[in-house]
């Protein structure tokens, strides 16, 4: 569980620090590296929808990574909760015994 955790936050961060320099990378490569039939493409309407596609697919990526880390958080939380419940009733439960036994006595 910590392991998987430890796996979703790291890539999360590597996520959140690569978009920014695949968007520099695209850009430099949309202007030198395209070929010769290809810029009109890229910088007209089908090349807009393709980069927004592609920010919808890594922003949705970056989204369910972060909305898992903060269930996982959410199941610990819960599960923390729910001990310290079980707890507080053990020790309730152990002090009306000792109340009973102490009544019993008297």
């Amino acid at each position: 569980m910590i392991l998987s955790f430890v796996l979703f936050i790291f890539i999360l961060a590597s996520s959140k620090v690569v978009r920014p320099i695949l968007g520099v990378i695209w850009q430099y490569a949309k202007k030198e590296m395209a070929p010769p039939g290809t810029t009109e493409y890229l910088h007209g309407p089908g090349g807009k929808k393709l980069e927004d596609t592609v920010a919808k697919t890594v922003d949705g990526f970056i989204n369910s990574l972060d909305n898992k880390i903060k269930e996982m958080d959410q199941a610990e939380l819960k599960e923390k909760q729910q001990k310290e419940a079980a707890l507080k009733a053990a020790e309730a439960k152990a002090k009306a015994a000792a109340l009973a036994k102490a009544q019993k006595e008297k």
